[in-house]
């Protein structure tokens, strides 16, 4: 897994709005599956620097987990569930598995989504803090 610019540096310093840009842009990134990012280049973007920097710093908190106002504050506990946890993952081993050419993968990802379809419902519940 890539090592984003945010996880490089210093919790204490306090990001400019660019900054909060870059974070947001990057994590959007790191999560996107192929197909999305296919969409994107087909139907376009509103980018980030369209945004005023109140939504910015809005997204970023929400987000991060982190008041700007006041760069002390820890990180929030998130909840994580399992239909997201397997949506990363799989986006994830898909954007890999595409640029490998890896058909093997793409067949578990497939089998993977299918199981999940049709039994996911009985875990829709069933969540961690992260």
């Amino acid at each position: 897994m890539r090592t984003t610019d945010k996880q490089l540096r210093d919790d204490d310093d306090q990001p400019d709005f660019d900054t909060m840009r870059y974070d947001l842009a990057e994590r959007e990134a790191m999560n996107m599956g192929v197909s999305e990012i296919i969409d994107l280049l087909l139907n376009g973007f509103e980018g980030l620097d369209n945004l005023d920097d109140l939504e910015i710093r809005d997204e970023w908190e929400q987000i991060f987990g982190k008041s700007v106002d006041n760069p002390e504050q820890l990180i929030q506990t998130y909840h994580m569930n399992l239909e997201k946890a397997i949506e990363l993952v799989l986006n994830e081993a898909e954007s890999s598995a595409l640029g490998d050419n890896n058909r093997e993968v793409l067949e578990a990802i497939e089998l993977l989504q299918s199981f999940y379809e049709q039994y996911g419902h009985q875990f829709q519940n069933f969540e961690v803090e992260v």
